[in-house]
């Protein structure tokens, strides 16, 4: 005999969602909570159980896979939500997952009403995204303190560099190198804080004001014709001067608007 069908399903690939992943506990909260908000309101609205499950299994959640083994469990096997809820409960890894489904198993046995549940439920998950979602805006405070301070440390490196072209011979090189070594450092920092900035996934997956995706849709085009140009002047023996001009000035409509951001 094969294996009962609730069993195939809660091994499939260890109970994971297939489609998308949880990028990190900011991302989990995130979904958790719009799947909830998103289950409480047609909870609330009066939809019966099964509309409220069916719909839960449609939302653009990675949460959605378990409700969508919990309609299939209930349709093949005839199992009641309850019973459906334990089951791919019990089969999940996900902590978070397994702790929602196993406490909708309970509220939905006590005969509690679905909208008090995920009303109570997207309450509490709320909070803890909140809560998640300050503490990285904290970190990104400190972070952005401290960019200021590689910002000045790479502008002390440009002065030291110039006053030091008034007092002795220096090389062209000497100075190239000063500023590649102040772009590396704010570069740096900038990778540190885009990797801190809480974002979320979900949902708002291109999220972003109108002057953001106009500047990255200039960029696309004015760093690679600035980095083409600066290799032809390059090549051609142009004066160094000349070349950090031009790349400047075609750099510059993105860097305006990012200002104006």
């Amino acid at each position: 005999m094969g294996k009962p069908l609730f069993l195939k399903i809660g091994k499939h690939k260890e109970s994971e969602p297939k489609k998308k992943k949880f990028a990190g506990s900011g991302a989990r909260s995130f979904d958790l909570l719009y799947q909830l908000s998103y289950m409480s309101v047609i909870a609330t609205s009066g939809a019966p159980r099964s509309q409220i499950f069916a719909k839960a299994a449609q939302a653009p959640c990675a949460s959605s896979e378990y409700f969508k083994k919990i309609e299939l469990i209930s349709e093949r096997l005839r199992y009641d939500y309850a019973k459906a809820c334990r089951t791919v409960g019990e089969s999940t890894k996900d902590e978070d997952i397994k702790g929602l489904l196993l406490r909708f198993t309970s509220s939905l046995i006590s005969g509690e009403p679905e909208s008090e549940f995920l009303n109570r439920e997207a309450e509490a998950q709320a909070e803890s995204y909140d809560n998640i979602y300050g503490r990285k805006l904290e970190t990104l405070k400190l972070w952005t303190d401290a960019y200021v301070s590689l910002i000045l440390s790479a502008v002390l490196i440009i002065i030291v560099g110039v006053v030091s072209t008034m007092v002795w011979k220096i090389e062209t090189s000497f100075i190239v190198g000063l500023m590649m070594a102040s772009i590396m450092t704010t570069g740096m920092g900038l990778w540190i804080i885009y990797l801190m900035v809480p974002r979320e996934t979900t949902v708002l997956s291109r999220a972003g004001s109108g002057e953001q995706k106009l500047a990255m849709k200039t960029f696309k085009i004015s760093a690679p014709l600035a980095l083409m140009i600066a290799a032809f002047l390059f090549v051609a023996n142009a004066t160094p001067g000349w070349i950090f001009i031009l790349v400047a000035a075609l750099v510059f409509p993105t860097g305006f608007i990012m200002m104006i951001d």
